[in-house]
This record gives structure tokens, sequence and C-alpha cells, in this order.
């Protein structure tokens, strides 16, 4: 019986590799692009470069690169050294498309798995199931120990902009369950950052954090509530219990694989993608904007604090579920 390794369809590399064979280009350039979520989930794509051009220089375009610091890029380049970079002496391979380029007619983040988006991008593949866990590097903090309850109260759109009342009281809620929580985010733009929440019986980290030591929080928690994209993808990089509330895209689409002991380990708390309340999947050329939903349909979908508390007791006390 043939071994797997002679199965001829396993033998073919991905185009782009055998393009830079041919060319004789022997360095990589690949990109990131996007918020710091964005970027996150392209790190198993990033990694896996090293697997498939093991002889090339590879560097990296990033606008985050204390993200990638545990990967062993020739050269780190901030977005803001992009225009002195001479693509000529690359082979430029982007995890995030711009715009305009020609992979978005064909695969879109929306209808897509956050990791396989940037596989797709960059390789024409999705990659092997263990190579898509999302790994980081955080700094240690001798503040925290792993029994806290971590609380992301995203502002963003109006969809992912929760109202101060309901955050606040998930808050009191899970307090006075006695448990500790901690808050995190940062005001990173004028329309971007967290719910002006109460945080009087709380740890408040906001806008306290380097991104390396929101990375550890995230990780060391017990229990992660987001709305937001970015604490979910740095969260799946350690074994934190992620209960999501999402809003703008399939939560199936934004799930990780997390290998061995650590599991699934997340699970959506509501609204289920917005997706589900249109008549039909936009088109690039629709008007489309999904901040104009109305308040109260936000409200009515929202889930209760009393069941938000129910599914943190869930996780920290349900037999077997901390194995």
């Amino acid at each position: 019986m043939a071994s797997m390794i002679d199965v001829p369809a396993i033998q073919v590399p991905p185009f782009k590799y055998d393009i830079a064979m041919k060319s004789g280009i022997k360095k990589v350039l690949m990109t990131t692009w996007g918020g710091i979520g964005d970027q996150v989930v392209a790190e198993p794509t990033l990694r896996y470069s090293f697997k498939l051009f093991k002889e090339y220089e590879i560097s990296l375009l990033t606008s985050f690169p204390e993200l990638f610091t545990h990967l062993p890029f020739k050269r780190v380049y901030h977005k803001s050294e992009s225009k002195n970079i001479n693509e000529d002496e690359f082979m430029v391979i982007h995890t995030n498309p711009p715009h305009n380029n020609m992979a978005r007619d064909f695969v879109t983040h929306h209808f897509t798995q956050v990791v396989d988006f940037c596989s797709l991008c960059a390789f024409a593949r999705q990659l092997p199931i263990r190579d898509r866990e999302i790994c980081l590097v955080g700094d240690e903090m001798d503040l925290l120990k792993r029994d806290y309850v971590v609380i992301h109260p995203g502002r963003h759109w109006q969809s992912k902009t929760f109202p101060k009342k309901w955050w606040d009281e998930v808050i009191q809620t899970i307090v006075q369950a006695h448990f500790k929580v901690l808050i995190v985010g940062a005001d990173t733009r004028e329309e971007c950052g967290t719910v002006d929440v109460d945080a009087t019986h709380c740890l408040d980290l906001r806008n306290k954090l380097s991104l390396k030591e929101s990375t550890t929080v995230l990780k060391r928690a017990r229990v992660v509530i987001t709305n937001d994209s970015s604490p979910l993808h740095i969260a799946a990089a350690g074994p934190a219990h992620i209960l999501l509330i999402a809003s703008c895209k399939e939560p199936d689409h934004l799930f990780h694989w997390r290998e061995g002991k650590f599991g699934w380990r997340m699970k959506n708390l509501g609204l289920d993608g917005l997706w589900n309340y249109l008549d039909s999947c936009p088109a690039r050329t629709t008007d489309f904007r999904i901040d104009t939903m109305p308040e109260k349909l936000l409200n009515d979908l929202l889930p209760s604090p009393a069941s938000v508390k129910e599914e943190v007791i869930n996780c920290i006390y349900a037999p077997g579920y901390l194995e």
C-alpha cells in the first residue's frame, strides 16, 4: 500500500512556490493588512511560509511588528516603511490583499474562515489543520494569575457597539457572582475602542497595556467575553474559554482550531451573524451598511446579562470542561 507521501496530489506544491522557483527570486516578502485582528489571523500563514520556502530569505511588512517577534523573519518592515521597499527584489505574497487585488474577486473574508482566507490568498490553499492554530508570545506580567474573566466591551460601527447599559449589567452580574473581572481594550481611533462601561468593581486595564501585555492577559484568562475580532483571535492563542457575541460575520467563520487539550472552547452567545437577517448576500457593488441596523433589533438580539453569567459559570465549573 502506498504511503501518504506517495500520493501525487500531496506532492504538488502551491502554484506560487512554483512561480518563485522559476523566477529565480530567493527573497519573499510576506504582507499583512488591516486591524490587529486581521493581522493576528495571518500568523498561521506567516508561520507556514517558513515550511514552504525553506531555502528562501523571508521578510515581513506589517503594522504590528510586535505580534510576530517569535517568527524568524530576515527583516520586519513597519507599514510606514512600505514606500522604501523595492518590491522588484521580492516575490510579494499577501495574506490580506489590497481591495484592488484580483484575489478578492474570488475570495472574500466575509464568507471564508479567517485563517483560511489568509492562506488561500497567500498560497492558494488551506493549511494542514494543525498548522491553523494561532501562536503568539506575550510579555511576562507578575500582576496576574489565571483566575479571572476578561471583558472587552468593543466599540466600532453600530452593530459592534452594544449599549452601555447592557455591558454594565453583564459586568455587574459577573462581579456579583464573585468572579474577578478585568476590562481590556484600547481607544485606537475616534470611531474604534471600548464602550465607557462602569468598571468600579473591576481591574480596568483599558489603554494601559502594550499589545504584548494584552496578549498575555488574553492568553491567561479563564474566560474572555468579546464582540470584537482582536481579543477573540489573540485569546485563541491560549487556553481561555471564549464567549463571542458575533455581529458582522458568521461565527463559524471566526472560530479557531485549537489543538490538543484546548479543543475548540468557543461559543457564540447570540446574533448568529447578521447575514442571516438579509434577503441575500451583499455583492461588491451593493450599497451595504451594517451600521444602519435599528437599535431595537440589536437590543432584541443580545443575550440577557443573566445568560452571559450562566455561561461564565458553565465554563469555569462544568465537570470536565477544564481538562
